[in-house]
């Protein structure tokens, strides 16, 4: 995997991270930053398991090397 390909990895992931953590403390203001840190975290999940999938074409380990 290319470098540049790893950076889009990595902020295609903090977008999704930081997304995740305004809309909780915008929905729910006192928030501690332990429920904030779990939100960031429940974010990156998603595109982590498809990252990790051989069987996805599209993107992760199961994509085409150029």
């Amino acid at each position: 995997m290319k470098l540049n390909n790893i950076l889009e990895a990595v902020q295609s992931y903090g977008r999704a991270a930081l997304v995740a953590v305004i809309t909780l403390y915008v929905a729910v203001p006192n928030a501690n930053a332990s429920d904030l840190g779990k939100a960031a975290i429940a974010a990156i999940v998603a595109p982590l398991l498809r990252a990790l999938n051989v069987n996805d074409t599209s993107f992760g380990l199961g994509a085409s090397k150029k």
